[in-house]
């Protein structure tokens, strides 16, 4: 029996066990689509339950790891290489956002059949004819911005049980950190047994995720069925060109991590590519980066030999700070929203924006749904651009988009960890692979 679990746990992330189970979920979508509804109840227990060991995982991982690197002598070097990282990827990907945006042109010259297709989705004639032309184009409704004061209280946790009860992956990683920097300098006699408590709550965790992960070919089909169901293609065939200019995005954060990833690990193309499998498997069925943690740093530290304690820690710090798909998704709404009202935007306003989609998205961290979204029509306020009732185009593409998120979220996460291990020694890293082991 242990046998069998092993052989379908290894081959529930493979790409024929994948494909067949979104085809089985079209196939599902189209032959009873209120059955394919139905389903969505599977997909949610199945994240509530990864979900369910994200956080003691992310708080484990950070506490051990970090009162670990306290006791070494280049804390200050992976601390600093970690904010330069995330500082030059954002502002490459909010550029790349851009660049993609100026040349595609997604919400440019955009057919009546398309216009008539967002119109009925938004309630409005976006054609400009007699019905309510007006509403679209008038006056924007107020939008608070966050001040400094709202930003820190938003990721400062006054209460840390309340923060992990709701899953708030900043306040905890907040918490994490500084907790970890305490216990890295109290003496050995107090530290080593939480140590390894916490150690073994993270091995208790990545079993756990390992034990999720023989359900996955049951929840990609229902996911794919209900996506199906639910929206339809009307939605992707209006929003189009969005979809493939961020899905090219998302398509280059991918490539580009892998790349770095091979880059740092010199390992060949087909054992990278089948180290990073099983976590983007689990980003597309899922949507969620956190859930894929314990697949992530598997990955990373047990498949490509990268030292675990290094990657135990950048890959929690990675999720929650990196955070590349809303720079590239807010950046690529606002441009969208102002080539469908024809907006001629200035230099000054393409700098607000980038700034903006930067900001945004440490401020989307914990929101999800039309709450992240709402924040798009923060940007848009910045330049003028009305969004309200462009809000539903949105809110109907979600699961793809979210899907390109995660996915490119993880990849990046990935590579984010691998390069922060570039420049350790052999020996470091044959030591630090026991620590991600058994």
């Amino acid at each position: 029996m242990s046998r069998f679990l092993d052989v379908w746990c290894a081959k529930s992330g493979s790409i024929p066990v994948v494909l067949l189970s979104a085809a089985a979920g079209v196939a599902l979508a189209l032959w009873n689509p209120g059955y394919a509804k139905a389903l969505s109840f599977l997909v949610d227990v199945y994240i509530s339950l990864l979900m369910m060991i994200a956080v003691p995982f992310m708080v484990s991982a950070l506490i051990f790891n970090l009162s670990e690197l306290m006791h070494s002598k280049d804390s200050s070097k992976v601390f600093g290489l970690a904010v330069r990282l995330i500082v030059l990827a954002k502002v490459g990907v909010v550029l790349l956002a851009i660049a993609i945006a100026v040349v595609v042109g997604p919400g440019r010259d955009l057919s009546g059949t398309t216009l008539d297709t967002l119109g009925q989705l938004v309630g409005e004639d976006l054609n400009g004819g007699d019905r309510i032309e007006m509403a679209l184009l008038g006056p924007l409704q107020p939008t608070d911005s966050m001040s400094v004061k709202d930003v820190m209280l938003s990721i400062v946790p006054n209460n840390i049980f309340a923060a992990l009860s709701r899953g708030e992956t900043l306040k905890v990683l907040i918490f994490s950190l500084l907790f970890g920097l305490v216990v890295g300098r109290l003496p050995q006699v107090y530290a080593q047994p939480l140590n390894d408590a916490l150690r073994g709550v993270y091995q208790g965790c990545l079993k756990l995720t390992i034990w999720f992960n023989y359900l996955l070919p049951v929840v990609l089909t229902a996911m794919v069925a209900n996506l199906v169901a639910t929206s339809g293609v009307g939605p992707l065939r209006g929003m189009l060109g969005f979809l493939v200019a961020l899905g090219g995005g998302c398509l280059f954060i991918v490539g580009m991590s892998l790349t770095l990833i091979r880059w740092v690990s010199g390992a060949s193309w087909s054992r990278v590519l089948s180290s990073q499998r099983e976590s983007y498997v689990m980003a597309v069925a899922t949507r969620s980066s956190p859930a894929c943690m314990p697949l992530m740093i598997e990955g990373l530290a047990r498949q490509l030999r990268l030292p675990a304690p290094r990657v135990e820690l950048m890959v929690p710090l990675g999720v929650s700070l990196l955070r590349l798909a809303p720079v590239l998704y807010y950046a690529t709404a606002v441009l969208f929203v102002a080539q469908m009202f024809g907006r001629e935007l200035a230099i000054a306003e393409y700098v607000i924006i980038a700034l903006g989609a930067v900001l945004a998205s440490f401020a989307a961290t914990g929101l999800a749904g039309v709450a992240g979204m709402a924040l798009i029509g923060v940007i848009c306020s910045y330049v003028g651009l009305p969004f309200g009732a462009l809000l539903v185009l949105f809110v109907t593409i979600e699961p793809v988009t979210e899907t390109f998120g995660t996915l490119s979220n993880v990849a990046a996460v990935n590579a984010f960890a691998a390069l922060a291990c570039r420049g350790e020694t052999a020996v470091e890293a044959a030591a630090g692979t026991s620590g991600a082991g058994a």
